[in-house]
């Protein structure tokens, strides 16, 4: 048995209802891209290398002072970036600057902090005509609000 740490990334889920609507859109754009579907989630700090303990210490020290958050959709995008190849951009809000820089503290690890708030709608899509195609289709999305 390996004495490596596991990988662990601290996540923000939407709501039930919302989760469920993404769900089917990251499943519905998956099909499209040829790509796995995922659970919709805005990633404040991924790659931590640290012990279980630690990360769930950390993050439970963080959501104790974190209240539920709104996002307002800034823009839908793409990029080459596998993880951010198809993405909802959100604007930066105090507290998600604030809660990056308590989640730094507490893992005592800046290694993985996102670098704008976002939530993927597809991993690895190459297509770049296709993608310019569904960011025009869901520019719809833009000033909406994810719970």
């Amino acid at each position: 048995m390996s004495n490596a740490e596991s990988e662990y990334s601290l996540w923000l889920l939407p709501a039930e209802a919302t989760q469920l609507e993404l769900a089917a859109l990251i499943a519905r754009l998956g099909v499209r891209f040829g790509s796995q579907p995922f659970t919709p989630h805005l990633t404040i700090q991924g790659d931590l290398s640290l012990s279980l303990d630690s990360v769930s210490r950390a993050a439970q020290s963080v959501a104790a002072q974190w209240p539920p958050q709104r996002w307002r959709v800034a823009a839908v995008a793409g990029s080459e970036h596998f993880f951010r190849s198809l993405y909802l951009r959100f604007d930066e809000t105090p507290a998600y600057v604030g809660g990056k820089k308590e989640l730094q503290s507490a893992s005592g690890s800046a290694d993985g902090l996102s670098l704008f708030p976002h939530l993927s709608l597809a991993y690895g899509a190459t297509d770049e005509v296709q993608k310019r195609v569904v960011i025009g289709e869901l520019s719809a999305m833009i000033g909406s609000e994810i719970t």
